[in-house]
């Protein structure tokens, strides 16, 4: 602190230590505030008034005469934003309206926030519309409802597309296609050369000629239908729908996703029938269709026609096994697309007539849909669908019921191409096995088995097979002759050359002199049955005599073999191998070698897991015939 001197300006430059002293903190306490005296205090009431008046400031009287302000909502203002349509002068903008569209006065300008907004109606959210029986064989009953909601929603699309309905495309403005992207297409969102070429693109896809176009046409052409059923008639609406969709679904295969949704909702709220041309995209579509139901619904009698379909379909999407991955489908594929094809619908027609496996509709499903989803769709079109329904496809056994008789199918259809099967099909019933048997025919007889990998055996081989109509032992004489003189030829050797008739001749008769030229008659007789032929007779009792001693030894060696193969058989192969404590996969080996030296093909196949070993359905009857001879 400055002192009196330090104060008056004595001694200035005198600083003491006071100077850098610095004050006290000043401590810090919390206060809880008051509310007295303020507005936010409660009113006190007079106990002697009771409930009737307060002691406050009193409340206005309400005015009856004036009307009760409601607030507007977000869906009750269309927004004012600007676009183009086109008019018979051209394109010109109505982000505020023409009053010649909306019945006013040519020119004058309407700007759609001024609308004035509707009084509230009564909600009739879920209130139902139409009540239905189904009319094919799968659909029970429709319901349909209001859809559930208390606001109204996508009013301005409504307009717009009310607006574009009414105007012609111009051929100028579809010379060449107009690029246009956007998730959600609207009218809104194109410039004036989208949408020119957007109405030329639509009169030609109403006519049935389909321009170069991005997917957002489509789909804003799709909207335009689906929210003007008072200006396109549904059973045209629906047409133009499926032709859209068959036409554009290579290109845009999201089109699958959205339509086969669509198109049932559609179909149903209009009670407007699928037209003719989607049967031929049915088995595509119905494994990506949630509600797969109604495009199986299309079956009213047994038509053989309406089988190939439910057989295309059910090939398509309720087949555990796909015979388009079989390693001789490419080879055969229109055998095998022909072959299975018809005998699974030959099944089928039997089961539909005698109503049974996937045709027992004994219990009855309900679902609830909300249409349209994932498009533009305003209020008055949204609707809640209710669907009582049977099906032949829900139930698991459905999957196993195809899943056996294309594998059948497939083996008697190999078994006729000559190829072999093997293909497991245990789980397929008597009747439908002899259902497929009698499609396919009478089995072929096999002449000879064919060498696993090995394919048919050429036709020239067949011109290097032996001679069957005996031994003739002249001319095996004359060619041995023959030989004998171009031995003689070569070597110029007199001493090897023998006479053509003597070739068969008896040690008898040769002369003593030929003999006792510096050969002993063991010799000559020893050297003489390299080209002698001894007596077929004895020559045929001695290869009997060895081949019954064979097959003696190869009874008793292969005994064990035929044991194990008797077992499998009869099914207890494991029992069998743990009895005489060998392995499974060494008596599998010994017995399949055994069979590739007889048939050229193994007998005992291995499923993979080491344990499950089975005889191939092919060689059944071979291995009970080797096993008990």
């Amino acid at each position: 602190m400055w002192d009196e001197k330090k104060q008056s300006g004595e001694n200035a430059d005198e600083i003491t230590e006071d100077f850098w002293s610095l004050p006290v903190t000043r401590t810090k306490s919390y206060r809880q505030p008051s509310f007295e005296g303020r507005t936010t205090d409660t009113v006190p009431v007079d106990a002697s008034a009771g409930e009737k008046e307060a002691a406050g400031e009193k409340i206005p009287p309400r005015r009856e005469d004036a009307p009760a302000a409601r607030p507007v909502r977000s869906a009750d203002r269309v927004p004012a934003y600007k676009t183009s349509v086109y008019s018979g002068d051209g394109y010109k903008s109505y982000g505020k309206e023409q009053r010649g569209w909306n019945g006013g006065k040519q020119g004058e300008d309407v700007d759609f926030n001024d609308l004035p907004v509707q009084p509230k109606q009564k909600s009739t959210a879920g209130e139902t519309l139409s009540q239905r029986d189904g009319s094919g064989w799968l659909i029970r009953q429709i319901t349909i409802r209001r859809w559930i909601n208390d606001f109204s929603f996508y009013g301005r699309f409504a307009h717009d597309a009310q607006i574009s309905h009414g105007r012609a495309g111009r051929p100028e403005d579809g010379r060449e296609p107009v690029p246009f992207f956007a998730y959600v297409p609207q009218y809104a969102q194109m410039n004036s050369r989208q949408l020119g070429y957007y109405l030329w693109f639509r009169d030609q896809a109403k006519a049935g000629v389909y321009l170069q176009a991005d997917m957002a046409y489509i789909v804003l052409y799709v909207f335009e239908i689906l929210n003007l059923p008072h200006l396109i008639p549904p059973a045209e609406g629906i047409e133009i729908l499926c032709r859209l969709w068959i036409h554009y679904r290579q290109a845009y295969p999201r089109l699958d996703s959205y339509l086969g949704e669509w198109v049932p909702d559609y179909s149903m709220i209009h009670d407007v029938p699928l037209p003719a041309c989607l049967s031929a995209i049915l088995p595509e579509i119905v494994r990506k269709a949630q509600f797969k139901e109604f495009y199986l619904d299309f079956i009213k009698e047994a038509d053989k026609r309406d089988m190939e379909t439910l057989a295309d379909i059910l090939i398509e999407a309720y087949s555990d096994y796909d015979y388009r991955k079989s390693r001789y489908y490419n080879v055969n594929k229109a055998e095998y697309d022909t072959e299975i094809r018809g005998a699974l619908c030959h099944v089928l027609m039997d089961a539909w007539q005698k109503k049974r496996d996937i045709f027992v509709l004994d219990r009855t499903y309900r679902l609830t849909r909300d249409a349209y989803c994932g498009a533009i769709a305003q209020t008055d079109v949204k609707r809640r669908i209710d669907i009582s329904f049977h099906s032949c496809i829900r139930p698991p056994e459905t999957r196993k019921f195809v899943t056996d008789i294309v594998k059948y199918a497939e083996n008697r259809l190999r078994l006729k191409l000559r190829i072999k099967s093997k293909l497991g099909a245990e789980g397929i019933s008597p009747a439908d096995k002899q259902l497929v048997d009698a499609y396919f025919g009478e089995e072929p007889v096999v002449e000879s088995k064919r060498r696993k990998g090995i394919g048919a055996e050429p036709d020239y081989l067949k011109q290097y097979e032996a001679d069957t109509s005996g031994f003739d032992f002249a001319s095996a004489g004359a060619i041995e002759a023959a030989s004998w003189g171009n031995t003689e030829r070569l070597t110029d050797d007199i001493s090897f050359a023998v006479p053509p008739e003597d070739v068969f001749c008896d040690m008898d008769d040769i002369p003593q002199e030929e003999v006792s030229g510096g050969l002993s008659t063991d010799t000559a007789e020893e050297i003489l049955g390299t080209a002698v032929m001894a007596d077929p007779e004895a020559e045929f009792a001695a290869a009997t005599e060895e081949a019954e001693t064979i097959s003696a030894v190869s009874e008793a060696e292969y005994a064990l073999e035929k044991a194990a193969v008797r077992a499998l058989l009869s099914g207890d192969f494991g029992g069998f191998c743990r009895e005489r404590d060998v392995f499974p996969g060494q008596v599998a080996d010994a017995v399949n070698e055994i069979f590739l030296d007889m048939i050229g093909d193994i007998l005992i196949e291995d499923s993979g897991t080491g344990k499950d070993f089975h005889i191939l359905d092919d060689y059944r009857e071979e291995a009970e015939t080797w096993s008990r001879t």
